[in-house]
């Protein structure tokens, strides 16, 4: 773990990175996952990047990552990160791997003039959620809600 070294993800990291994002939708259970390093070229990196990922590389290898971008919250006024997904490999779990990832997190969204890091999980996730107890609180009593494919088209006029 003394070698692990958390640092912004690069063009070199994307075949890497999507075998990583992969591994996390197949741990959850969700099944096929689509994501490929082409996504993360086109989405994840330059000016116009829709989110930042932050990457542990143990000895050359990418054994984690972190997926988040801005955010602002009304009800406290406060600016902050919605982190997207954090996972750390098998292998590197247990030696604070994925707490130096969200601590890589907090560091770039105070960077942003932000104070708050927010996330969800599923109820299935134990092992995320013992982790998260530690780092963070719970918020009881919020729902997720997505609008995608046919009701974003309509919510989007088309």
């Amino acid at each position: 773990m003394s070698d692990v070294n958390i640092r912004d993800a690069t063009a070199e990291d994307a075949r890497d990175l999507a075998a990583l994002v992969v591994a996390l939708n197949l741990g959850l259970g969700w099944g096929e996952c689509r994501y490929e390093a082409d996504d993360f070229l086109r989405d994840g990196l330059g000016p116009n990047r829709w989110f930042d990922t932050l990457v542990a590389v143990d000895g050359g290898e990418l054994i984690g990552y972190a997926m988040f971008h801005r955010s602002y919250d009304t009800e406290t006024v406060r600016c902050g990160s919605y982190l997207s997904d954090l996972y750390v490999a098998p292998g590197g779990r247990g030696d604070g791997v994925g707490w130096k990832l969200l601590a890589g997190v907090a560091a770039r969204t105070q960077e942003w003039g932000g104070n708050v890091v927010w996330w969800m999980t599923t109820e299935e996730n134990e092992l995320g959620k013992r982790f998260f107890h530690r780092v963070a609180q719970h918020v009881p009593g919020l729902e997720v809600w997505v609008a995608e494919e046919e009701n974003f088209q309509v919510l989007a006029g088309g």
